[in-house]
């Protein structure tokens, strides 16, 4: 907060128009390199002369992003990924991914999950953080994910989280791979209640002979 000065301590501004706040930013000697983030805000606080009805108070503002020069570190890693569960009883699963940032840059890793079905085939493709939302430096962040699917879905499924990181040095690519279950009992339970049944009556007749 010291390194940021504002020309105007408050602005009025008029029903329907706009106002503009003047600040400046100075950066001491004895910065490190990397990302550095800020927050401007502005608060209009609730007239304390009210006596009948409600007084309206609210705060807004700004994320500042700054990067000073000089050793700059990119290293995004996919910390986590898994999903809730391991076998479902519909294909309604939620992912989640665990991005750490260990560079000393703002990092904003994107891409998409890549499902496939027991057979190799693919079954669908989800975006992961398509509003490209960042991860502070020496920080973590969850992203969530969902897979809905409307066709006939069984057996074993593998989910492949792929993630670029578009860098100064380039575009940095991770990924973690993981397993789950789709097993709905309304198709599975009269399977198995068949197979149970044809074993029940192979053993009585074998009894019987």
């Amino acid at each position: 907060a010291s390194w940021i000065t504002y020309k105007e301590s408050s602005i009025t501004i008029a029903p329907g128009q706009e106002g503009k706040l003047h600040f400046t930013v100075k950066f001491p000697t004895d910065a490190h390199p990397g990302s550095h983030m800020a927050g401007i805000f502005l608060s209009d606080k609730p007239t304390d002369s009210v006596q009948n009805g409600t007084s309206i108070g609210f705060e807004i503002g700004s994320i500042l992003n700054f990067q000073v020069a000089g050793d700059i570190v990119e290293n995004t890693q996919v910390r986590e990924f898994y999903t809730t569960k391991t076998v479902y009883g519909e294909p309604k699963v939620g992912f989640t991914t665990k991005v750490e940032n260990l560079g000393n840059i703002l990092s904003r890793p994107h891409g998409l999950i890549d499902i496939t079905n027991m057979f190799g085939k693919k079954v669908a493709s989800i975006p992961v953080n398509d509003s490209m939302a960042g991860v502070f430096p020496k920080a973590t962040r969850e992203f969530s994910s969902e897979w809905k699917s409307d066709d006939l879905e069984l057996g074993r499924y593998t989910a492949v989280v792929a993630l670029a990181v578009e860098g100064q040095s380039g575009t940095q690519t991770i990924s973690r791979v993981i397993e789950f279950w789709v097993m709905p009992m309304n198709i599975i339970g009269p399977i198995l209640g068949g197979l149970l049944f044809l074993i029940v009556i192979v053993y009585i007749i074998i009894r019987l002979y």
